[in-house]
């Protein structure tokens, strides 16, 4: 079975069940059960959301009183989707669009009634394009325009832009069906990415 080696506190949050997302700037097509590994500790820091660290206090108890296991198989979870932007307080959002790199502009409702991101701003701005069912290589955006206050309809293109490496996504691992082990498996180091435990 694979392996995702986790920073703690994060990893026992996700064992515990408390973080249903995990944040990587690579994308995931795997979905399944993982194991979770927590890295052995190296210098970090933290820093949380007043709604997070309430969520988090019972693992960050165990942080302050040095009893968090390290360099330890501590459960297993379920990947279960790999999206960007999860609504969930856990998800780190992306400040751009991943397709054509513009920045983020605001939340709009569109014409079916739910809140989407848009990017570009202040005159027009973008839905995140979607590929064409018919043509892989064009995609559909719907546009917001600002002067009219109303949503004008889709727009095709068929360009997608070379976007900078800063701007590259952060995607947001959805998690699913964890298990915190009894007795973690200790003296198991780590490794990037997905790894195949033996």
């Amino acid at each position: 079975m694979k392996a995702l080696s986790i920073k703690q506190p994060f990893a026992s949050l996700i064992a515990h069940g408390i973080k249903p997302i995990e944040n990587r700037t690579w994308k995931t097509n795997f979905r399944g059960r993982i194991y979770i590994h927590a890295c052995t500790p190296r210098k970090f820091e933290v820093k949380f959301s007043n709604e997070q660290t309430i969520e988090a206090a019972p693992i960050l108890k165990q942080l302050f009183d040095n009893t968090l296991p390290f360099g330890a198989i501590i459960g297993e979870v379920d990947i279960v989707d790999c999206v960007i932007n999860h609504p969930s307080i856990w998800a780190e959002k992306t400040p751009f669009c991943p397709i054509t790199g513009l920045q983020y502009f605001a939340d709009i409702i569109n014409e079916s009634g739910q809140l989407v991101e848009t990017y570009g701003g202040p005159f027009d701005s973008y839905t995140i394009p979607v590929p064409d069912e018919d043509d892989p290589n064009e995609f559909i955006r719907a546009r917001f325009c600002h002067d009219r206050g109303q949503w004008t309809g889709d727009e095709m293109i068929s360009k997608v832009t070379k976007i900078p490496r800063d701007r590259k996504p952060i995607y947001n691992w959805v998690l699913d069906n964890a298990e915190l082990y009894s007795e973690p498996i200790l003296n198991v180091k780590g490794k990037l990415s997905l790894w195949e435990l033996s």
